[in-house]
């Protein structure tokens, strides 16, 4: 369709040439025309394509995004540790998978609401980034439960970066003057690692949430690299 009324008029080749030799100005100012329609429509396109291609990355990101942590999603998630599960096993380099929970959430969202508490899970986000990698996939599971995936990363060295990661939550001060009784953020983080705890993907999380529920066993604030005997 156009925009406009508009008359198609049809030369063949013999009649075109000859137009433009008996009338050359008039034949540049019909090219110039049609040389500057031509850019318009090449330049609505471009812009059109362009929008398609900033919605469909919109889309993506929205489809793998927990939207209010900006961090990945569970589907995401489920889909990234089958992926790197595989690739460690072809070669053969550590992964480890790290659960966490932040302690007393519950406790903390009576006490405080609940708008405290999304500004308690916001306030976390940054530090995890910060500590672990670029490399790794930090997800929220749902709640105030996060999962990450350490690729090539053998258990000790995962233990080492989640203590430190217990250990700048805890320097938070969001609590600190709101007259409550929880001052703190702390969390509980449990770790276990393929292939040296589990050698299936459904045994590697069993493995990282029995080594969750060892972190809180012993008190909380800390993180706990899976035994297979329980120390209390």
């Amino acid at each position: 369709c156009t925009r406009e009324d508009t008359t198609v008029l049809t030369l063949n080749g013999r009649d075109f040439y000859n137009f433009i030799k008996e009338h050359p100005s008039t034949t540049i100012k019909i090219m110039h025309r049609m040389l500057n329609i031509t850019t318009e429509r090449l330049q609505e396109t471009s812009a059109f394509l362009s929008d398609m291609v900033t919605w469909g990355e919109k889309a993506r990101k929205r489809a793998v995004t927990d939207e209010f942590t900006g961090l990945y999603n569970r589907r995401f998630l489920d889909d990234a540790l089958e992926e790197r599960i595989a690739a460690a096993e072809l070669s053969s380099k550590p992964l480890s998978l790290v659960m966490v929970d932040l302690d007393h959430f519950a406790d903390l969202n009576k006490e405080y609401g609940q708008e405290v508490g999304d500004k308690v899970i916001l306030s976390v986000v940054p530090v995890f980034q910060s500590v672990f990698g670029e490399g790794d996939i930090l997800a929220r599971y749902g709640g105030d439960e996060f999962t990450f995936i350490l690729s090539d990363t053998r258990p000790e060295k995962a233990l080492d970066i989640c203590t430190m990661a217990v250990n700048a939550l805890r320097k938070i001060k969001l609590l600190e003057n709101m007259g409550g009784s929880i001052k703190q953020i702390t969390s509980s983080m449990g770790i276990a690692s393929f292939p040296v705890h589990a050698d299936t993907l459904e045994t590697l999380k069993e493995i990282t949430d029995q080594a969750l529920y060892q972190a809180k066993e012993r008190g909380r604030n800390r993180a706990a690299l899976y035994s297979s005997q329980r120390e209390l």
